[in-house]
């Protein structure tokens, strides 16, 4: 049988060993050997590969990472930019709210302006008004004409806000309301000396008041008859300030047992005011008095049930309605009691 040989040397003692190997096996040892050989090298092939792999994979690990983070800034913002706006619309809900109760107020006023210049227009006679003698009573409160802002629709709708329609329209009123008034205004000023003398704020001083019998038909408390009262009682507290509603001249300090204390004061040739059942009078016939001056106080004298003052106008002898020649603010204020 054929044998394969594999002889060394040794060169420190000059001598060799030999190894045989039969043919088989010989073979079988060259094939391990080319086997090991190629494991080897597909081993570090694959590790090779893999390496590759893993680089490439870090470095998309590294680009996802900057895209996160620049994603993760990007979101921040936005969230911040959202809470800017959040802020932002929770403050301008807060004007639009406040400017809603401006305009409400605004539109209050306008109606209280338009009601003043009805009464100043009808007081002056620059327009002509049918009014009922009855219109006022002790039974029932105060009754004012409606004015054209209340017949509008509200001036801030719960739907829509922001309605610039409505808001336009009551510039628009405002300007033409504020013309009429300067026309007023002119024609006042021109009429200031007659109007000094003409009955136009309540004969009393103080806020604590109201009206305890109107002008018109009632039931007399003494007689329990059906009477005519052509006056306004007019009720506060003991001794209030009584004062003059325009520059006059005292033309009766007197007393009786119906009006108890009275006073009588000629304004013009055709208006005299007369104040029953004061406590004192502290004017005397023959005084020249200015509107708001002091002229007694509030009493219960006469044929009286409590505390009050009869405030009278009479023109050219006949009672008028004193509602239609007060245009004190106050008089909003009054309740008919």
């Amino acid at each position: 049988m054929k044998k394969v040989s594999i002889v060394w040397f040794s060169r420190s003692k000059n001598t060799y060993k030999r190894v045989s190997f039969s043919t088989p096996k010989t073979y079988l040892i060259l094939f391990l050997h080319f086997l090991i050989y190629t494991g080897f090298i597909i081993l570090g092939g694959v590790s090779i590969y893999q390496q590759f792999k893993i680089s490439n994979s870090k470095k998309e690990i590294i680009s996802l990472s900057k895209k996160i983070d620049e994603l993760t800034t990007t979101l921040k913002k936005e969230q911040q930019r959202i809470y800017g706006l959040e802020q932002d619309l929770k403050h301008k809900i807060k004007k639009i709210s406040s400017l809603e109760q401006k305009l409400s107020s605004v539109q209050k006023e306008l109606t209280d302006m338009e009601e003043m210049e009805d009464k100043i227009k009808k007081f002056l006679g620059l327009e002509s008004e049918e009014t009922s003698s009855d219109k006022f009573s002790h039974q029932g409160g105060f009754e004012y004409n409606k004015s054209s802002i209340s017949k509008e629709p509200s001036l801030i709708d719960d739907k829509n806000i922001a309605d610039f329609r409505k808001i336009k329209n009551i510039v628009s009123y405002s300007k033409d309301l504020k013309e009429s008034f300067a026309q007023l205004v002119d024609y006042l000023e021109k009429r200031h000396k007659k109007l000094r003398h003409m009955p136009s704020i309540l004969p009393i001083k103080g806020d604590k008041f109201w009206i305890s019998c109107g002008f018109g038909w009632r039931t007399n408390p003494f007689t329990q008859q059906r009477e005519f009262h052509g006056a306004i009682d007019i009720a506060s507290a003991w001794k209030t300030p009584i004062v003059a509603p325009a520059d006059g001249v005292v033309i009766k300090v007197g007393k009786n047992k119906i009006l108890g204390n009275y006073v009588r004061i000629r304004h013009t040739p055709h208006i005299v005011t007369l104040y029953g059942h004061m406590y004192k009078a502290i004017v005397k016939k023959g005084d020249k008095v200015k509107r708001w001056d002091v002229i007694g106080y509030m009493g219960n004298t006469g044929h009286s049930t409590g505390t009050h003052v009869h405030y009278k106008i009479e023109v050219d002898g006949k009672p008028v309605n004193p509602i239609y020649y007060i245009y004190d603010r106050r008089l909003k204020s009054l309740a008919l009691r």
